[in-house]
Parts: C-alpha cells; sequence; structure tokens
C-alpha cells in the first residue's frame, strides 16, 4: 500500500512538472533532437534514463558520467528560465518527457 501511494505521489508530481515546463519541441538549426541525452537522433527511454541517473547533479560537485548520482552535462538542457542551468533536475526530466517519443 506504501509504494502504490509513493508510485501515485511520483507519477503526480511527472505529470505537473510536465505540464509546467514551456519549451519548444523542435530541431535546433545544428540538427540536435531537443530532449536527446546520448545523441543518437531519437528521444527514447535511455535518454530519460540518463536524466534520472543524474538527478540532483551539478557540475564539479559530483563525478563526470553517466551512471547513478554522476555529472552528465548532456543531461542539462533546461531550466526555468528556458536554458541549461547547471542542475539535473524536474525541467530536464520534464523536457524529455514531452519530446517522448521522437521521431
Amino acid at each position: 500500500m506504501r509504494v502504490s501511494k509513493l508510485m501515485g505521489v511520483v507519477a503526480a508530481v511527472f505529470v505537473a512538472l510536465s505540464m509546467l515546463a514551456s519549451t519548444t519541441l523542435a530541431v535546433h538549426a545544428e540538427s540536435k533532437v531537443v530532449g536527446d541525452i546520448n545523441e543518437d537522433r531519437r528521444v527514447d527511454v535511455i535518454d530519460f534514463v540518463l536524466v534520472c541517473h543524474a538527478m540532483h547533479t551539478h557540475p564539479g560537485q559530483y563525478q563526470n558520467g553517466t551512471g547513478w548520482d554522476q555529472w552528465n552535462p548532456a543531461a542539462d538542457i533546461n531550466g526555468p528560465e528556458g536554458t541549461p542551468d547547471g542542475e539535473i533536475d524536474g525541467w530536464d526530466l520534464s523536457t524529455v518527457t514531452l519530446a517522448y517519443p521522437y521521431p
């Protein structure tokens, strides 16, 4: 019962953050796909996992990499101002969520 409540709260937060994100999901001039963390020209579950692995990390404070609690600069794609903000958080996660799946 406790786990299902937690999952419900996580899902509600996830949906709320997705709705709050005000990003334009488009292809940049250099053909970079917004939300494509591993640069394979798709936004898929791998990109979502890479952002989740880096959640709540900051540059310099954490080791670089793609594992749990490792700073991944490619995952810092959005912030409250619509630009990378030096922290992997809900803004980055919601940007990947809104771009999923692409193409």
